[in-house]
């Protein structure tokens, strides 16, 4: 059946490109839809990847950086700033012990990839960082009935960081500061999951790989021959996520003649070798 390709099209200069029904959703719930639980929570789902599936309340709790902007503050993710694992757990380790009498847990599998765990869930509406990096912060701010219990914890949080030695001995080799935390992404793994339309997912981000793990699907990060290898005989997914980080792959990716089927928004296309043809020369273009 061929490799079923999903690449956020609106990213690419192409005309196609604003006419996706799915234009207005966040990456997180993009594959969401396309591993048919569009409504569950990204935290729990994501740490299936990180730290393993669990009943547990979890919130993605990942480190930043936010910086001063002439009229606003910018927020900045954890790859733009080369976080060792030492680092992430002696952050990790104050945090605990700082909010120890509130039951809190915080936890760090990755560098750049943070959990807390809580036993209730919180009352509030978050966005996801795919949505905030870059942006300016007034407009992403948690909504909800506890939003002023979460910024004040917020703004606790960000002290604690200002004054922890990582930051100084960070600064100190002229790297930027881990001076917050993203809170977003809150929840419980669903009961079940759903019937999945895939037999194996290809792909580099921790949600659809903790998405295939929880359906109890075979992935692999993004390999090329895995793929080639894969590729003709299953309904395998691709998710390409069209960062700096991956250009290499899809280069790679495109100086092969794979079948496949590209799922565009809400739509499943069979595209011609013609069609096929000329969303390469797109790709080339925006790399």
């Amino acid at each position: 059946m061929g490799l079923h390709i999903y690449a956020p099209l609106w990213d690419l200069p192409d005309k196609h490109s604003r006419q996706s029904p799915w234009r207005n959703l966040s990456q997180e719930q993009t594959i969401l839809q396309l591993f048919a639980c569009p409504n569950a929570a990204v935290a729990p789902l994501r740490r299936c990847f990180d730290g393993g599936c669990d009943e547990g309340v979890y919130l993605c709790a990942d480190p930043v950086y936010l910086h001063p902007d002439r009229h606003c503050l910018r927020l900045f993710d954890a790859p733009h700033l080369a976080i060792e694992l030492a680092e992430a757990a002696a952050v990790v380790q104050g945090l605990n012990q700082l909010y120890r009498a509130e039951g809190w847990q915080f936890s760090a599998p990755t560098a750049e990839r943070w959990y807390l765990q809580l036993t209730d869930l919180p009352k509030i509406s978050t966005y996801s960082l795919s949505e905030v990096k870059g942006d300016d912060l007034r407009h992403w701010l948690p909504k909800g009935q506890e939003c002023l219990f979460w910024q004040q914890r917020w703004n606790e949080i960000q002290m604690f960081l200002h004054q922890h030695p990582v930051n100084d001995q960070r600064q100190a080799r002229g790297l930027k500061p881990i001076n917050s935390l993203w809170f977003w992404g809150a929840g419980r793994l669903p009961d079940k999951p759903p019937p999945s339309h895939w037999t194996a997912v290809f792909a580099a981000d921790a949600l659809s790989l903790g998405l295939a793990q929880w359906q109890g699907l075979p992935y692999q990060t993004i390999d090329m021959d895995r793929i080639l290898q894969t590729a003709p005989n299953s309904p395998a997914l691709l998710w390409i996520d069209l960062s700096y980080r991956d250009r290499v792959f899809v280069q790679n990716l495109l100086a092969h003649s794979v079948a496949t089927t590209v799922i565009d928004g809400q739509r499943r296309l069979s595209w011609p070798p013609s069609r096929w043809q000329q969303w390469r020369q797109t790709l080339r273009g925006f790399l």
